[in-house]
């Protein structure tokens, strides 16, 4: 419940990884990682999209850091000119960026800091995530790096 995944979202990840050898099931129905295993080059990041609620939207951003390896405010081009230039301390103090959005194209107003405190597991997990809905198929064997959205 606390990386934000359904029941069933979670069941067909497991199934996933178990499918692919890349986790084992002990007899205490415990999970652990495949020594083989190896993670991909992998960036995910997490955006936040409000039209106008900044709070919620900096609350949310800053609670899915723990989950991500960048995380984004996203808001109407307007709006995102004013947080920034409102709010710019706080968003660079936590390390979250800022992206203003128009009609034909984005821009991205303040760059978010890498945050280097995903566990393996919570990757893991993501990734496996977006694999089983259908984002992109992580298992190429080659040395791409992939970004999650």
């Amino acid at each position: 419940m606390t990386l934000g995944l359904s029941e069933s979202t979670l069941e067909n990840a497991l199934h996933e990884l178990l499918a692919g050898d890349l986790i084992k099931k002990n007899v205490n129905n415990q999970y652990t990682r495949a020594v083989e295993f190896v993670f991909p080059k992998t960036i995910i990041s997490g955006y936040e999209a409000k039209l106008t609620d900044f709070n919620k939207a900096f609350y949310q951003a800053k609670g899915n850091r723990n989950y991500v390896d960048y995380s984004y405010l996203v808001f109407p081009m307007k709006k995102a000119q004013s947080v920034k230039k409102n709010k710019r301390n706080l968003i660079e103090k936590n390390g979250i960026g800022l992206i203003g959005v128009e009609r034909d194209k984005s821009v991205q107003l303040i760059r978010p800091l890498k945050i280097n405190k995903m566990k393996n597991h919570i990757r893991l997990l993501n990734l496996t995530k977006a694999s089983v809905l259908g984002t992109e198929n992580l298992l190429k064997g080659d040395d791409s790096s992939y970004e999650f959205c």
